[in-house]
Order: structure tokens, then C-alpha cells, then sequence
């Protein structure tokens, strides 16, 4: 039999998975895009940069969710102060990516969309360090964080 503590890991390791998998996914979208303002049909590239910029809106409300638990630990604020801080920078630039589609500007489309990508990847390694518990919070707060990311995986 499985205990609590396994459980809860296998939990954390799935929804990362599933995390890494639609990271993936995102990845291939800004390709597209890149591939469609190449072509020069900015309209289908502006449709499926939304298709990403939603996405990512969905995982930025989990992840502040989920940074609520670590709220108020001194151990960790550095660590928030640096998700906000690249959250911001993600922001910044999907909207600089925007701005070039909807000016249906191609030149600087393709740098713009492989730091934007970058940014993403940096992200997602300090997003990993949350999902998966590699930060240290008070087993309460875990266990806590623990209930959250099982309701997530359900959604």
C-alpha cells in the first residue's frame, strides 16, 4: 500500500509531467507562428499566438495558487520575487510579440518569439521547483499544497 507522502509525490510528478508535455505543446504553437509569419499570413499567426497566450494565462493562475502557500515564508520570498519577476518579463515580451503581429511586422517576429521562448523554458525551471516541492515550506503548508495541486490534476 502507498502512503500519503508517496502519493502526494506521484501526484506532483504527474501534474509536472502533464505540465512539461503542454510546455512542449506551446512550443510547437510559437514554431507555427514563426513559420506563418514567415509565409507572411499574420492573421492565422495572430489566431494561434492567442491559442498560446491563453494557455499560458491558465498556468500562471495555477502557479499563483499554488505561490500562495508559500506566501509569508521568509525561506522563499526571493524565490517569489524572482516567479513574479519572470512572469512580468514573460508578459512584456508576449506582448512585444503581439504588437509585431498586429503591425504584421515580420522582421523582428522571429528573434522576438525565440526569447520569448526562452523566458518560457526559464520559468518553467522555477515553476518545477514549486510543483514538485523543492522549496521549504512547514509540512502543513505542504500537505496544504498537497490537497491544491490533487484538485488541479483533476481539472
Amino acid at each position: 500500500m502507498i502512503d500519503v507522502g508517496e502519493w502526494d509525490q506521484q501526484v506532483r510528478q504527474h501534474l509536472w509531467h502533464d505540465l512539461e508535455a503542454e510546455h512542449l505543446h506551446l512550443a510547437k504553437v510559437l514554431d507555427d507562428v514563426g513559420s506563418l509569419v514567415e509565409q507572411g499570413s499574420f492573421e492565422t499567426a495572430r489566431r494561434r499566438f492567442g491559442e498560446y497566450r491563453l494557455a499560458h494565462e491558465r498556468h500562471q493562475q495555477a502557479e499563483r495558487k499554488l505561490e500562495m502557500f508559500c506566501a509569508g515564508v521568509r525561506e522563499v520570498s526571493s524565490f517569489l520575487a524572482q516567479l513574479e519577476r519572470e512572469r512580468a518579463r514573460v508578459l512584456e515580451q508576449s506582448e512585444k510579440v503581439w504588437t509585431c503581429l498586429c503591425r504584421e511586422r515580420r522582421g523582428p517576429v522571429p528573434r522576438m518569439l525565440e526569447r520569448l521562448g526562452g523566458l518560457v523554458a526559464k520559468h518553467g525551471r522555477a515553476q518545477r521547483r514549486l510543483i514538485l516541492a523543492e522549496l521549504p515550506l512547514k509540512p502543513e503548508l505542504r500537505d496544504a499544497q498537497s490537497v491544491l495541486l490533487r484538485r488541479l490534476g483533476h481539472l
